[in-house]
């Protein structure tokens, strides 16, 4: 009876510590969603703390199981916190970072070490140039057949309430590890795929190169839309790696996949519109986008050969318990047409291959929102 009396009054005492000490997941308007981005960076998470909503019996008696387990996390947290910004405001940052942004800021240069990469190890490095132009420039190398490199100049204009930006960038990559499943949804049962009758696998290895050039334009319409068009001249070559016990020449019959082994040249234009209606001074910001683009892309080889891009890409936010966690379901949708009939469209410009501007079939999550 005495143990049970204690635990009673053991639990009682929990509750009325979480009553007073519990805080709500939900910040108040003014600190989160109407906070300026210049002002919420100034900030850590964790360190400020929520103001109390008053009584709630259900909160509270969840509380009482979650107690201890709260009051851990948020104890690892504040530590998490409070140590980042002593090391922050240290000298020693201080030292790191003007070795990587020498020049008074306008010069930054990242390298890059993956060695846990689901592929290979590779090495990269990335530099960027902010001033009145600003010029970007990425490299990443994992082998003799296996890099990329690609560099951007950006030049923004204002006009008046709303600014124009025009983006001149080039290409370069080889990819020796390139993975081709065939071509409609279910490539097994598509009769446009020809599978060897020795095939030990659904998919074959091929070796890519591409090269591009390309030229953009964007002028932003109003606060929250925005029209793009895009110039590209491009390369591309698709071989057979040849060894390997995955490689294309193993699977498939190399003289039915459209766009293999020859090199192709040619020239892509687009036109894309985006609606974006989220608040600019809001963070984090929730809204809806909207993106719907047109393209067309001509061959510049004697074989000829037109067709047509489109697409459409829909997302919305939804806030999940707190206004600083933020669900965003997108819908996308790409396609393409074929304008020449008598000349089948090259595998490698579908969409399911992973070099599309759609959806990347390496990544499960995007955060490019």
């Amino acid at each position: 009876m005495v143990e049970k009396f204690c635990t009673l009054i053991f639990i009682m005492i929990l509750t009325l510590c979480s009553m007073g000490s519990s805080q709500s997941c939900a910040e108040s308007d003014s600190t989160v969603i109407h906070r300026s981005a210049q002002t919420a960076y100034l900030f850590l998470r964790g360190v400020e703390q929520e103001g109390d909503s008053g009584f709630r019996p259900g909160y509270s008696f969840f509380s009482v199981f979650t107690f201890v387990p709260k009051r851990l996390m948020r104890f690892a947290q504040k530590s998490a916190d409070y140590g980042m910004a002593l090391l922050t405001d240290s000298e020693s940052v201080r030292k790191v970072e003007s070795l990587f942004r020498p020049r008074d800021g306008a010069l930054t240069w990242y390298p890059m070490f993956d060695l846990v990469s689901p592929w290979r190890p590779r090495v990269g490095l990335d530099l960027e140039y902010r001033r009145d132009v600003t010029g970007l420039f990425s490299a990443r190398y994992a082998g003799r057949e296996k890099y990329r490199f690609h560099g951007a100049l950006i030049k923004a204009f204002p006009l008046g309430p709303t600014s124009a930006q025009m983006m001149l960038s080039v290409l370069s990559e080889t990819d020796d590890d390139r993975q081709y499943y065939g071509l409609g949804s279910d490539p097994l049962t598509d009769s446009r795929n020809r599978f060897l009758t020795s095939a030990e696998s659904d998919h074959g290895i091929y070796r890519h190169r591409r090269r591009f050039l390309a030229w953009a334009a964007s002028l932003r319409l109003s606060q929250h839309a925005e029209v793009m068009v895009l110039q590209q001249v491009q390369v591309r070559e698709s071989t057979d790696p040849g060894e390997g016990e995955l490689r294309i020449g193993r699977v498939f019959d190399l003289e039915t996949i459209p766009g293999f082994q020859p090199t192709l040249r040619r020239h892509y234009s687009e036109l894309a519109l985006r609606l974006d209606d989220r608040p600019i001074e809001t963070f984090p910001a929730l809204g809806r986008r909207m993106e719907l683009y047109v393209g067309v892309s001509r061959s510049l080889d004697s074989n000829g050969g037109r067709f047509l891009r489109s697409g459409f890409h829909l997302s919305s936010d939804f806030v999940i318990l707190c206004p600083s966690r933020i669900l965003t379901p997108r819908l996308i949708g790409d396609t393409t047409l074929n304008l020449d009939r008598s000349v089948p469209i090259p595998f490698a410009e579908f969409p399911r291959q992973p070099d599309f501007r759609g959806v990347s079939g390496r990544k499960l999550l995007r955060s490019d929102c």
